[in-house]
């Protein structure tokens, strides 16, 4: 379709754009996927975000990245038409989330209990902070 809509330069320019974005979405995946398991796994062991890392004396985010690494080549190679197991696998990884996530919900309101969200930071921004939203952000894009 670029070839019969773009002239050559445009046809390159897009290229070179396309290529920038996958790079880029591959790099916040890998970089939030990591950090997200990480913190997971460290919170459903220890009830505490950094404690993995004071247990096991390194950081535990580069198993995190060669995780991800080593599922993606995996993913990565072979014939893209016969992509039946990456799909199936994705389904069901993307629906056990959403599920996860909901039956999280429900046992932090029959644990917790319900309430007004807290609004007092709502109005605040913080650079610290740009982490959650990118990681937020790039979860909600992905599912």
């Amino acid at each position: 379709m670029a070839d019969n809509l773009l002239p050559v330069w445009g046809k390159y320019t897009l290229i070179f754009f396309l290529i920038v974005y996958m790079y880029g979405a591959m790099c916040l995946k890998y970089v939030a996927g990591a950090k997200s398991m990480v913190e997971g796994v460290s919170v459903t062991i220890f009830q505490d975000k950094e404690k993995l890392e004071k247990e096991i004396g390194f950081d535990p985010y580069f198993i995190g990245i060669f995780v991800f690494a080593v599922i993606s080549i995996y993913f990565s190679f072979g014939n893209i038409e016969n992509a039946k197991v990456l799909q199936i696998v994705t389904t069901f990884i993307r629906f056990l989330t959403i599920f996860l996530m909901i039956i999280g919900s429900i046992i932090s309101l029959f644990v917790k209990g319900g309430g007004i969200a807290p609004t007092s930071y709502v109005f605040e921004f913080e650079f610290s902070h740009m982490h959650v939203l990118f990681g937020n952000t790039i979860f909600i894009f992905i599912c």
